[in-house]
């Protein structure tokens, strides 16, 4: 049996994990033992087989959601009418009401 080239590759660069003065596993080694030569094992790949349908489902719901609420602001927004605020502006001034604002905003 011929063994793939990540393999190989794997097989001929490993280095055994030792505790020496880290505790943590070194990077490199796992990055080549997880996804040697940047590609998934098929190992990985069949294991991932399962879930590949129920995330993008789930990827789908989500991003329908998130759109549908996008859509739903714009709309609202979009139906804000804002003609009597200035009407409001000129009654108050003429009628001499006070900016509650400039001085401290107490009331």
């Amino acid at each position: 049996m011929q063994w793939p080239e990540f393999a190989q590759e794997f097989v001929l660069n490993y280095q055994p994990y030792t505790m020496g003065d880290s505790q943590y596993v070194n990077r490199k080694t796992a990055a080549r033992s997880y996804r040697p030569s940047g590609y998934m094992s098929r190992g990985l790949l069949r294991a991932r087989e399962p879930y590949r349908m129920k995330n993008a489902i789930t990827g789908l719901a989500i991003s329908s959601f998130a759109v549908g609420v996008w859509l739903y602001s714009m709309r609202a927004v979009k139906q804000d009418n804002f003609d009597d605020v200035d009407e409001e502006a000129r009654a108050m001034v003429m009628s001499g009401v006070k900016d509650s604002s400039k001085d401290g905003g107490s009331s």
